[in-house]
């Protein structure tokens, strides 16, 4: 009898576990939505995801990627960077190795002006390093690109150990070089520097048409970092982005930023995104609901004796509300898109539901692998209700 009713508890435990959280209507719409003309026939649509934590994971934008290229045809991954050589966490959509770590600038410590570039993040390389990556999904001959900065030669970065300059177009831009190889790679390869250089990043496409999707994210980012980055927004002109999708503001949730000033901050951003990429279509994603972390002592008699107890809790951040209200003013005052994360997951209060289906992390901000591959999947449900594949 107990038997029975424990095997059932479990049972109860394990499906409310792993049901679906209550979604909103909002969740299949795009406020402020023009149609997107999609030309992947011949041609290659590119998407930018920019964002903070939620992006570098790459499970949200990965599953979004996934699905705009088995829809609308895959031209390869984009961005890549070595993450595990600078001690932070990769997306699982390639592999990078070196026999030694690299020194690294982080977008995230730009308090004031900084020359961070493409990936939000710097890896300095000294002469003789190489770096090995290996695409995970993409099995196709690729061509790939570098992007660094040098005082010394210019052909300072090599692929596959070809040292046949004539194998190379070197495109000097300002402060930073873009070298792209003329001959395609295996998903396997790699980079080697004949001498000192600062590495923001590696872009790789397969030459096909579709959909090449590039995701930049960096943990902790907010719109203040990446608007002290100017070298960023050079660098990302360079990716000619047809759809450039924003995904920040959780970070500024949770500090004491005032409305006006976090106002300020988006606005700043979007000048310096429309200055980069001139007639791009924008879209911003509006940050999920959180809870705050809040750490109580209390005090309680154990056989006569006095202890402290330490109790977690977490409380509903009303901050997010806010920062919510202010990126849909400023959309609709740009008459930019945005798709509303927040009213989709349920609004105030719901992360408690995603915590409670197993779809966000403990810590009542991150979600788990499901909880962003289903935000990718009703981002996707919602881009089609707007594209216009030609």
């Amino acid at each position: 009898m107990n038997r029975s009713i424990l095997l059932s508890s479990l049972l109860f435990i394990c499906v409310a576990a792993y049901s679906q959280p209550e979604i909103t209507d909002s969740a299949n719409r795009i406020s402020l939505a023009k149609p997107l003309m999609v030309e992947t026939q011949e041609t290659v649509f590119k998407v930018v995801h920019i964002g903070d934590s939620h992006i570098q994971a790459d499970w949200f934008s990965g599953r979004l990627r996934d699905l705009l290229q088995q829809h609308y045809g895959n031209a390869g991954k984009g961005l890549i960077f070595p993450y595990r050589q600078i001690k932070t966490n990769p997306p699982n959509t390639f592999s990078t190795f070196s026999n030694v770590p690299f020194q690294s600038a982080k977008m995230v410590r730009c308090r004031s002006a900084c020359n961070v570039g493409i990936a939000a993040y710097d890896a300095y390389m000294q002469r003789g390093n190489s770096l090995a990556v290996s695409l995970k999904r993409d099995t196709s001959m690729q061509f790939v690109s570098a992007l660094y900065h040098t005082e010394e030669n210019d052909h300072a970065v090599i692929f596959n150990s070809d040292n046949d300059t004539a194998n190379y177009t070197i495109q000097r831009t300002g402060d930073y070089v873009i070298a792209s190889y003329k001959k395609q790679v295996p998903p396997t390869f790699s980079l080697q520097v004949k001498s000192a250089v600062t590495l923001n990043g590696i872009i790789a496409s397969n030459g096909r048409p579709g959909v090449l999707y590039y995701t930049i994210g960096a943990n902790g980012a907010t719109f203040s970092n990446y608007n002290n980055a100017a070298l960023f927004f050079k660098q990302l002109s360079s990716l000619q982005a047809d759809l450039v999708i924003v995904s920040l503001g959780t970070n500024e949730s949770v500090s004491d930023m005032p409305a006006d000033t976090f106002y300020n901050y988006i606005n700043t951003f979007y000048m310096n995104l429309a200055a980069s990429c001139g007639h791009t279509n924008f879209m911003f994603t509006i940050p999920a609901d959180n809870y705050r972390r809040r750490v109580s002592t209390t005090r309680k008699k154990v056989k006569g004796k006095w202890r402290k107890k330490r109790v977690v809790s977490y409380v509903n951040n009303t901050k997010v509300e806010e920062i919510r209200n202010t990126m849909v003013a400023f959309c609709n005052d740009k008459n930019v898109m945005y798709w509303d994360l927040y009213a989709a997951m349920g609004g105030k209060g719901s992360m408690k539901s995603w915590v409670h289906t197993g779809y966000a992390a403990k810590d009542h901000i991150h979600f788990s692998k499901a909880g962003y591959e289903l935000q990718g999947e009703l981002l996707f449900k919602a881009l089609q209700r707007i594209i216009i594949n030609l």
